[in-house]
């Protein structure tokens, strides 16, 4: 039994299989590119043999994408302070302003969560 018309649109709020209605676009913005690769993940060989975390290389983010998430942290921190920044964040001040001073402390990890929250204050307006 083909059950691929039950599963939850993704593109669109409102968009699950019982959901009645509209269906407004979701709005995605764009924080940068995650390098990828189907081949070197083993996907195929995955597929016969199981799952195997160990085929799952991170190629992490383009060095360009992560100085925009950098410069753009840096604006939010100025904008709504250091302290604000860190506290939507979960973090403290301290791993907040090294992280945006030292590009070779920002780990991908902690710059989406910093990306996280700076979106969520300038939701807020602060």
């Amino acid at each position: 039994m083909d059950l691929y018309h039950l599963h939850p649109e993704s593109k669109f709020l409102n968009g699950d299989c019982l959901d009645r209605g509209t269906t407004p676009r979701r709005h995605v913005q764009v924080t940068g590119v995650r390098h990828i690769g189907k081949e070197a993940n083993r996907w195929e060989e995955q597929h016969f043999l199981g799952l195997d975390e160990d085929a799952q290389p991170d190629y992490g983010l383009a060095p360009e994408d992560m100085e925009v998430k950098l410069i753009m942290l840096r604006a939010t921190a100025l904008t709504f302070g250091m302290r604000a920044l860190a506290r939507q964040a979960g973090m403290s001040p301290k791993v907040v302003k090294r992280a945006l001073q030292t590009v070779a402390f920002a780990s991908p990890p902690l710059i989406e969560r910093l990306v996280r929250a700076a979106v969520e204050l300038e939701k807020r307006g602060g």
